[in-house]
């Protein structure tokens, strides 16, 4: 079985292209809409890796990292934003990165959190 990636991105258009991408290479994929939708995957389902957006409705993808930061074993984090001052440090953040990304990009983030 293939890595498992929560996808946390609020824009439909952005979390389907990021999606398909992510599947085409080779991931498996689960998407929320929210910081308070990936939480309760997070609670359901182990992750290998956690891809967030900052900016969203419900909960946003700071306050989502802080929540996820306090259960045992959290997974890394990327984050991504439209600017990374708008990404607050934690200690799970592994990689940031402003939007939009190149394909290029995602792949050499993924190569450094989720080495194969």
């Amino acid at each position: 079985m293939g890595k498992t990636i929560l996808l946390v991105e609020d824009q439909p258009e952005i979390r389907d292209v990021m999606q398909m991408l992510l599947r085409l290479l080779g991931y498996d994929v689960t998407v929320a809409a929210h910081g308070v939708q990936g939480l309760q995957y997070i609670s359901q389902h182990s992750f290998d890796l956690v891809i967030t957006d900052i900016l969203m409705p419900v909960m946003d993808g700071n306050e989502f990292i802080k929540e996820l930061s306090k259960i045992a074993n959290p997974p890394p984090v990327i984050a991504l934003a439209g600017s990374t001052s708008e990404i607050e440090p934690n200690t799970i953040v592994k990689e940031v990165a402003c939007k939009p990304l190149t394909i290029q990009q995602i792949k050499q983030m993924l190569a450094r959190v989720l080495p194969r």
